[in-house]
């Protein structure tokens, strides 16, 4: 048996709740560590940032993607901020067709304030 192994067998057998600790640690810091880098990637790709909204789109994504804070979104589209809602979800609640919210979006998204500007108008946006 390998001297590696045989160290690991020692440890497991003297040390069960802190090599199970241990591992969970580990598990946990490896499944944070690729969520993080596949958002950055993700955010980082110039086709997600201000996209136009869809109707599949929820408050938050449309924030994000504009980097403008998901309360004024909300705002603009008069739902509860803190709840995770799909734009054709908002539409069918109120009766209205999608398109009318999406248009709202299309005419507000553009000059709400920008966050990474603190708070500065977004009419400068690069075009």
């Amino acid at each position: 048996m390998r001297p590696c192994l045989r160290h690991i067998i020692r440890i497991w057998a003297h040390h069960k709740i802190l090599s199970i600790v241990f591992v969970v640690a580990v598990t946990l810091t490896a499944t944070y560590a690729v969520r993080t880098i596949d958002h950055a990637l993700y955010w980082s790709d110039p086709k997600n940032v201000e996209r136009a909204p869809e109707a599949w789109m929820t408050t938050g994504y449309l924030a994000r993607s504009w980097n403008v804070d998901r309360n004024d979104v909300a705002n603009v589209l008069q739902v509860d901020p803190h709840k995770k809602q799909r734009i054709k979800d908002i539409a069918r609640k109120r009766d209205i067709p999608v398109e009318v919210l999406l248009n709202e979006l299309r005419m507000a998204l553009p000059n709400l304030p920008d966050m990474s500007k603190h708070g500065t108008s977004t009419k400068d946006r690069k075009e």
